[in-house]
Order: C-alpha cells, then structure tokens, then sequence
C-alpha cells in the first residue's frame, strides 16, 4: 500500500511541476530562425528571410499551453526579378 501511494505521490508531482516546452522550431528555408526565450510557455521566436525574399506569413510565433508553436510557420517567398529598362 505505501509504494503504491508513493508512486502516486510521484506520479503527481511530475504532472504539476514538469514545464510545459515547445519543440525546436524548424528551421526556415531561405530564412532564419531566431530563439531568444528557449521554449517555454509564453515564449516567442522570430522570423526573418534572406535578401531577396519576402516573408509570408506572421514573423513571431508564441509557444502555447498545450506545448505548440502558434500561429503556424511563415515561408519566405522569393521576390520576382524586376528589369530596369
């Protein structure tokens, strides 16, 4: 009886005080990726694209409660090639 209220004991700790992370986010193609704040709950990342591109999409994502990056990835986009006549 007492290991197994011990194993409860444990068993709820663990539920309550394990902090809730995000994944590393993926890396950006023709892009970069900045973590400033890690990847705890509340924290954000930031996009940026290469010369060139445009980004698509929000430049910050936050990581959220149920230990997802929200809203989804941007895309960098290439620009089109303009000519000077």
């Amino acid at each position: 009886m007492c290991m197994l209220l011990m194993f409860y004991i444990k068993v709820l700790i663990n539920f309550f005080f394990t902090a809730i992370t995000c994944s590393y986010p993926p890396t950006l193609a023709n892009g970069l990726v900045l973590v400033r704040e890690g990847q705890r709950v509340g924290a954000t990342i930031l996009y940026s694209c290469d010369h060139g591109h445009t980004l698509v999409g929000s430049a910050r994502r936050t990581c959220r409660e149920d230990g997802r990056w929200s809203p989804a990835p941007p895309t960098c986009q290439r620009e089109p090639i303009s000519y000077i006549s």
